[in-house]
């Protein structure tokens, strides 16, 4: 479509901060495990094409304000 001009949506991901829901095997966590997750889900939405940001701030108060100053389309 000439003259369509794409807009990309913005997403923020906010993903868990629980260090302690320990994994039963591994040595490992659900925020070590989620923030590796995040991070995956950073890459390949970026080069899709979304403006992506995504925070690994413990403070759930803070990615609430970090997500409505982004202007997120999806959080």
């Amino acid at each position: 479509m000439k003259g369509l001009v794409f807009m990309a949506k913005k997403i923020y991901i906010s993903p868990s901060n629980q260090n302690f829901n320990t994994y039963a095997t591994g040595n490992t966590n659900e925020k070590v495990q989620c923030h590796k997750i995040a991070k995956a889900c950073v890459n390949y939405l970026e080069k899709a094409g979304f403006n992506v940001m995504c925070t690994y701030n413990d403070d759930m108060y803070a990615r609430v304000r970090e997500s409505n100053a982004f202007g997120a389309d999806m959080h």
